[in-house]
């Protein structure tokens, strides 16, 4: 009993200090770069989520072999010291180490995030008007509203990816619709009826994928500039008490956003390819 009580004490001190030590450094982290939200909103609003959970899982793990170091060391040199005391030591230690580290590849990861320049350059009224939105749901507990807001933040973070894949392509398109127009004159230098017009359909089908993405393109652009509205919107209808519909407006929202990856073809130069 007296070994299962140390374990579990071990586990105990592993679990807590990991989400402890990540929680005080994302609160740091976040009150420089975040602007004045909280470090759950920072990880949200900047997309770090991902981050978060890898670096939570990076401290678990090295909890667990700084324990299980502690436990051999003072093992093999016969010492009775108590195992947990140097663990958190040795614990604390490495979280000191980590904390510069993760404080520079916080701001790292945001400056290179091409959604999240968009949306501090670009869209940063979009950006501006869904943060403070959550600041309002967190400030007044309206966790569903929240997740709901979340979800439509993603979408557009996931939208604004499509539209800059959408612009690679029609550059790989833009590099064959030049090769397409060589073979058109040396065909016709040959007077090669038969190539010519092959490599003209090519071209046409190259024009119409190119003006299927530009308006593709327009379409995300247009919608990710509508979202500072409906983000607004729903602040403001939370500020004079109007909440009823807001959940059903964010869910109708979503789904307009959702649509235009159905639209997503586009980007694969192939018309009959369905997602």
């Amino acid at each position: 009993m007296g070994g299962a009580g140390i374990i579990t004490a071990e586990l105990f001190v592993i679990i807590v200090f990991a989400i402890i030590n990540l929680q005080i450094q994302m609160r740091i982290i976040a009150s420089m770069w975040g602007k004045g939200c909280s470090w759950q909103q920072f990880l949200d609003i900047y997309d770090l989520n991902g981050k978060y959970r890898n670096w939570l899982t990076f401290d678990l793990i090295a909890n667990t072999l700084i324990m299980l170091g502690a436990t051999f060391f003072m093992s093999s040199l016969g010492f009775s010291m108590p195992l947990i005391p140097l663990g958190i030591i040795g614990i604390e230690c490495v979280s000191l180490v980590a904390f510069p580290v993760r404080f520079i590849g916080a701001k790292v990861a945001m400056q290179n995030n091409p959604n999240l320049l968009d949306f501090n350059g670009k869209y940063k009224d979009t950006c501006n008007e869904y943060k403070k939105l959550v600041m309002i749901l967190d400030e007044r507990h309206l966790g569903a509203y929240k997740k709901s807001a979340s979800k439509l933040w993603s979408e557009l973070l996931l939208l604004n990816k499509r539209r800059k894949e959408a612009y690679a392509a029609k550059e790989k398109l833009e590099a064959t619709k030049e090769d397409v127009q060589k073979l058109i004159s040396a065909y016709s230098l040959e007077n090669d009826v038969d190539k010519r017009l092959k490599a003209q359909a090519r071209l046409n089908h190259i024009i119409k994928k190119q003006a299927d993405i530009d308006e593709y393109t327009a379409n995300v652009e247009e919608q990710i500039i509508r979202s500072e509205n409906v983000f607004m919107d729903i602040r403001t209808k939370l500020e004079v008490g109007q909440s009823d519909n807001i959940l059903p407006d964010l869910s109708n929202y979503t789904n307009q956003v959702k649509s235009l990856e159905y639209t997503v073809d586009v980007l694969d130069g192939d018309e009959d390819k369905k997602n």
